[in-house]
């Protein structure tokens, strides 16, 4: 997985905590789709900007896709897992230029 191709604004990890990537459904999508809140059962966090400097290999992530591949999708909710801000009234955010996702199998 390489998220490293990004910009950020501020710290976006100093009070928001860990960036984590979550299975979601958004079929149908409702309102709440759009709404920060916490969750639980992240796949993938990344709680530095040196973690996701890193190009890794994420084997729960594998997992997930793994077991979506009857489907045509897989849908994913990529949010910081904390709060919607840290209260330091300043803005911190991480914007993504790229993002790859290389996936390697074989055949048994």
């Amino acid at each position: 997985m390489d998220f490293t191709n990004f910009d950020t604004l501020g710290n976006p990890f100093g009070g928001l905590v860990c960036l984590c990537i979550y299975p979601h459904t958004y079929r149908p999508l409702s309102a709440g789709d759009y709404k920060s809140q916490v969750v639980n059962g992240a796949i993938v966090h990344w709680c530095t900007l040196g973690e996701i400097s890193t190009t890794s290999v994420e084997s729960d992530l594998a997992d997930y896709l793994r077991s979506r591949l009857e489907n045509s999708y897989m849908p994913v909710r990529l949010q910081f897992n904390e709060h919607e801000t840290d209260g330091d009234k300043s803005n911190g955010l991480i914007g993504f230029v790229a993002m790859n996702l290389e996936v390697k199998y074989e055949t048994q």
